[in-house]
């Protein structure tokens, strides 16, 4: 019950448009019980990805997260309440750097740089204000991130990477060219 590939067969049955091929699930990245995050793309430009795996209402996704969580036993009102993992969707994108900032989501991205000497590593950066929400609950956001792109994700605030490349601890080739514009 907690495997990601098991999201993707559910999503296979209860979906026609994944069964069939016209939406492909990428990739899942998942901490069962709480969150998950399901990179789709469509292979029908007249087709939007996210919203046939959400479906009318949330319609789709309600489905699926019915037949892994059913109910749980809530001892204080003595009945059985609906638990509801949430599911973020997004869409993939062939771009590692576009791709980065929709995992990211629901936080805002300022920029994501790619480091020169490991190929699987971006640093991110937020604004500040919203640096807990790109980082996440217990760094929930930025774990699911990373496993669903594939990429160790460093967050950083605006503040902090500004400080950090003014005292040249940022070798990254752009960080320059970043801070003046």
């Amino acid at each position: 019950r907690s495997h990601p590939e098991m999201i993707k067969r559910l999503m296979e049955q209860e979906i026609p448009e994944v069964y069939d091929g016209t939406v492909e699930i990428m990739s899942v990245a998942r901490e069962a019980g709480d969150r998950t995050k399901v990179a789709v793309r469509s292979h029908n430009p007249n087709v939007d990805a996210i919203g046939t795996i959400v479906g009318r209402g949330g319609a789709n996704i309600k489905k699926i997260t019915s037949k892994f969580h059913p109910a749980r036993y809530d001892a204080k009102s003595d009945r059985m309440i609906p638990v509801e993992e949430n599911i973020d969707v997004i869409e993939w994108v062939a771009d590692p750097a576009e791709f980065i900032y929709n995992a990211i989501a629901p936080a805002e991205v300022d920029q994501v740089i790619f480091d020169e000497n490991d190929s699987k590593r971006a640093l991110v950066v937020v604004p500040d204000n919203k640096l807990s929400l790109a980082i996440g609950r217990r760094g929930q956001n930025v774990r699911l991130a990373a496993h669903l792109t594939g990429y160790r994700i460093d967050i950083k605030s605006a503040s902090e990477f500004e400080a950090m490349a003014e005292a040249g601890q940022v070798d990254y080739a752009v960080a320059d060219e970043l801070i003046e514009e």
